[in-house]
């Protein structure tokens, strides 16, 4: 990791330190300078899958005149999504509130009215779907919101993909499947062997009180991982749903195909 983290300094001198960052925009920093970098091996001909695009996905931007009822769409790329939290304090109601209708201005190339409504649905879906939860806020943009926000271990986005269930970002819903295991094993297997398992009393305490930056980690197994610093312990998930209400910040969604049904994400 301090590989990772010099190397991050050449992108932003403030990684050169030992201050605290914030995480979410490390994770956009990362992907920027793993997207520039995959492009620079391709130019020179190398075999090479950039790891960022199992993050990306496009979401369509439809804008109705409100006048003549036009239609005019655009497309744009993601590889994640920044969210506000809903009065209802649920992921999916703040996915609904960032995907919902708006009225906006807008030159209507037809009638030439000003204004129309604005929609945005999923186009593509990512094999990894990653959510930022908006918690800081205020003066400066430092105070930190510890109001619960509920988020299911299964995400269903039937709502926001419109009539018809968009395909995969860069590969097909079977190639990814099959590489899935393969993704999701990447904690080595004689992981197991080396955590704490404390008793289920003293469990939820231990996570309460751990350090500032925290994972909890879904492996292929079945089994969930709490990663604390150098700490490593087993969790379970009714665990982590519980306690990560008030603190969880980024929340990553991995694409499981479910026959006759919209795709799912699964954290």
């Amino acid at each position: 990791m301090w590989k990772v983290k010099y190397s991050l300094s050449g992108y932003d001198l403030k990684y050169l330190g030992d201050t605290q960052q914030d995480a979410h925009e490390l994770l956009v920093n990362m992907l920027c300078q793993l997207k520039e970098e995959g492009m620079i091996l391709k130019t020179l001909g190398m075999n090479y899958t950039c790891p960022v695009s199992q993050l990306e996905f496009q979401l369509v931007s439809v804008r109705t005149c409100t006048s003549c009822g036009r239609e005019s769409s655009a497309r744009e790329d993601y590889n994640h999504l920044s969210l506000d939290f809903s009065p209802e304090r649920t992921l999916l109601n703040s996915l609904a509130l960032t995907f919902k209708s708006e009225q906006v201005e807008f030159t209507c190339e037809g009638c030439k009215g000003l204004h129309a409504s604005k929609v945005e649905q999923f186009h593509t879906l990512p094999l990894v779907l990653v959510l930022h939860l908006k918690r800081f806020g205020g003066p400066g943009g430092l105070e930190k919101l510890e109001a619960p926000l509920l988020f299911p271990s299964e995400l269903r986005l039937s709502t926001l993909c419109g009539d018809m269930v968009p395909h995969l970002h860069s590969a097909s819903p079977q190639a990814l499947t099959n590489q899935a295991p393969s993704i999701q094993g990447s904690i080595p297997q004689t992981l197991a062997s080396q955590v704490s398992s404390p008793p289920g009393a003293s469990k939820d305490s231990a996570l309460c009180c751990s350090g500032h930056y925290i994972s909890d980690i879904l492996h292929a197994s079945g089994n969930w991982f709490c990663c604390n610093d150098s700490q490593v312990s087993m969790s379970n998930e009714a665990t982590v749903l519980r306690t990560r209400a008030r603190s969880a910040y980024m929340l990553f969604y991995m694409f499981r195909a479910i026959e006759r049904e919209a795709p799912a994400h699964r954290a």
